[in-house]
């Protein structure tokens, strides 16, 4: 894409091998709601995406792929029972929106802030419009939130964890 673009209002990103299926039809719906913001898609080959602010990017080397072009990591799959791409948005930084049937957006539920950030599939558009107009100082706080969220889960100890659900 152009990179004018990139600089156009609040970038989303979404990683997904099968978009289809995995909230095609959510994204389509908000792309259309709000089309000051753009939708970035990586991971689809080549499917012509309908709407004009939805940008496909093709499939990526996420270990070389810039997080920083982006606000948001938007993921409303129905079908994960856990999401590395989720994960990998959340560990680079981007404020993680994603459905509440998506394993791994258990983190966010435990944070009284980022709550907010798991949706039912009813809820998108009202978590859109709490976004469309977010100030730097709100992303930033948000950002702060999650780098602790961040810290925890990387430093966690998962031996320990494992060993206290009976499982190793």
């Amino acid at each position: 894409p152009k990179k004018d673009m990139y600089n156009y209002g609040i970038n989303f990103l979404n990683v997904s091998h099968n978009f289809k299926i995995k909230g095609e039809h959510i994204i389509t719906d908000i792309a259309s709601s709000f089309p000051q913001n753009r939708f970035f898609i990586v991971g689809e080959k080549s499917n012509k995406l309908e709407k004009e602010n939805i940008i496909n990017l093709g499939v990526n080397d996420i270990s070389k792929f810039d997080f920083n072009k982006y606000n948001f990591f938007i993921y409303p799959s129905k079908l994960d029972s856990h999401s590395f791409s989720l994960e990998e948005g959340f560990i680079n930084g981007l404020i993680p929106l994603s459905s509440k049937n998506v394993g791994f957006s258990e983190i966010f539920s435990k944070n009284k802030i980022l709550s907010n950030l798991v949706l039912n599939d009813s809820e998108w558009h009202q978590a859109l419009e709490k976004f469309k107009n977010i100030s730097d100082n709100e992303i930033k706080d948000i950002k702060k939130q999650l780098l602790i969220l961040r810290e925890e889960w990387l430093n966690r100890n998962i031996v320990h964890e494992f060993k206290e659900k009976g499982v190793v």
